[in-house]
C-alpha cells in the first residue's frame, strides 16, 4: 500500500532533515586562522613569500592580487531515477584531487544523494 501524499511528504521531510543535520559535524571554528579570511604568508606556507628584516611579505603580488596556490579538481559521476511521476532520486559520486593530482587532505571523496518530490 502506498502512503497518502501528506504522509509521504512528512516521511520525506524527516529523512531529508536527518540527512542535513548529520552533515553538520564538520563545522569550522571561526577562531582558527583562515576560516573567516584567507590565510596570510605567516599562516600558509604555500603562499609565495619573501623575508625583509625579519618580516614575511607576500611575493609576486600584482595590482593587489596574489598568485594561485593551486586548486581542487572534481571528478564525478551523476545519475538519477524517477519513480512514477512525482519522486526523483539522484546520486553523485566522485573525488577531489589537487592540480598536481595529489590527495588534498581530509576526505577526498564525494557522495551526494538527492530526493525530489513533485506535488
Amino acid at each position: 500500500m502506498i502512503p497518502q501524499k501528506p504522509q509521504l511528504l512528512l516521511i520525506l521531510t524527516v529523512v531529508v532533515g536527518l540527512a542535513l543535520s548529520a552533515g553538520c559535524g564538520g563545522l569550522l571554528d571561526p577562531d582558527e586562522p583562515g576560516n573567516l579570511v584567507p590565510k596570510t604568508v605567516a599562516e600558509d606556507p604555500l603562499l609565495p613569500r619573501i623575508e625583509v628584516n625579519g618580516t614575511l611579505l607576500h611575493a609576486e603580488a600584482q595590482d593587489g592580487w596574489y598568485s594561485s596556490t593551486g586548486g581542487k579538481i572534481v571528478f564525478d559521476l551523476q545519475g538519477g531515477y524517477t519513480f512514477g511521476s512525482s519522486v526523483e532520486l539522484t546520486l553523485r559520486l566522485g573525488m577531489y584531487q589537487t592540480e598536481a593530482f595529489n590527495n588534498p587532505g581530509g576526505i577526498p571523496y564525494i557522495a551526494n544523494l538527492g530526493v525530489n518530490y513533485h506535488l
